[in-house]
Order: structure tokens, then C-alpha cells, then sequence
């Protein structure tokens, strides 16, 4: 059922992007897209910049489909964590999409490491994958600054 709900998410926003919905540009650095998001929400704990062998073990994310990613986490008892991925062309959008919506689900299910860091489940729980034009983001961010953190992508990539 939640494969099937992500894959019609996924859909949809390809239909949007397809039909021009909104409009992105596609030539912003992803380290620049992190830095609007870092600069514009006052996370409790400084972020960190996740290794190469993050996304390709833990996300278990191909990225022959990706041109460029950062992902920012906190770290320490604070689970805040967010990722920017450009992909190369909008074929692989939905399969990006698609990967990390995996990503987020198994850490959702890990109730074994949630149990670990009391309050920050809902991050967890209430991630959420989000696409501007040929970016795929994904927020598992405090809900207090997630409309700041959305606000500050869509104004670095807003054509």
C-alpha cells in the first residue's frame, strides 16, 4: 500500500512538472540549494555534511541517475536530517523519488533506533519528499522548520 501510495505521489508530480505547474531552474548548485536551507532555519545542533558512503549504503540510492547531492544532518541525539539530490534528466525522477521514500520508510519503521531519541520520532515519521523541477528534496526536519526550510528552497530555485 505505501509503495503504491509513493509511486502515484511520484505520478502526479511528474504529471505537474510536465504540465508546468512551476517552473525551477535547473542550474543551482545543490551545496547552494543546502546552504539557503541552513541559512534560513535556525537548527538547534550545526549540521554536518553526510559522507559519499551514507547515500550509497544507508540510502542504497544509485546515483548514475544523479548529477549532484548533499545530505545535512545534526546528528547526536537530534535527528534532523535533510537531502538535495539533482537528478540528470526527468526520466529519473521518479525513480529517485522512489528510493528515498524507501529510505524514509525504513527509518520510520526502525523503532529500535527511535526509541533511542524520545521526541524526535515525529521528524521521522512526518519526513517528507518534495520536488522542484529536476530536484528531488526530502525534509525530516522538526515541523517548526519545515515551512521555512520549503520556503527557502523554493525561493533558490524559483525561476
Amino acid at each position: 500500500m505505501k509503495r503504491t501510495l509513493a509511486l502515484l505521489i511520484c505520478a502526479v508530480t511528474i504529471f505537474c512538472i510536465s504540465c508546468g505547474a512551476k517552473e525551477y531552474k535547473n542550474d543551482v548548485a545543490v551545496k547552494d540549494v543546502c546552504d539557503a536551507v541552513t541559512n534560513s532555519v535556525k537548527f538547534e545542533k550545526e549540521m554536518s555534511t553526510a559522507a559519499e558512503s551514507y547515500v550509497k549504503f544507508t540510502l542504497k540510492l544509485d546515483t548514475a541517475n544523479i548529477s549532484e547531492y548533499e545530505i545535512r544532518y545534526t546528528g547526536g541525539t537530534n535527528l534532523d536530517e535533510f537531502g538535495v539530490f539533482k537528478v540528470k534528466d526527468s526520466s529519473n525522477i521518479a525513480d529517485v523519488q522512489s528510493m528515498i521514500s524507501d529510505y524514509l520508510e525504513s527509518r520510520a519503521g526502525n523503532t529500535v533506533e527511535l526509541s533511542y531519541f524520545p521526541g524526535e520520532e515525529t521528524k521521522v515519521t512526518n519526513a517528507k519528499v518534495l520536488t522542484y523541477g529536476y530536484y528531488v528534496v526530502y525534509l525530516m526536519v522538526a515541523d517548526d522548520y519545515r515551512s521555512a526550510a520549503e520556503n527557502a528552497i523554493e525561493s533558490c530555485l524559483k525561476k
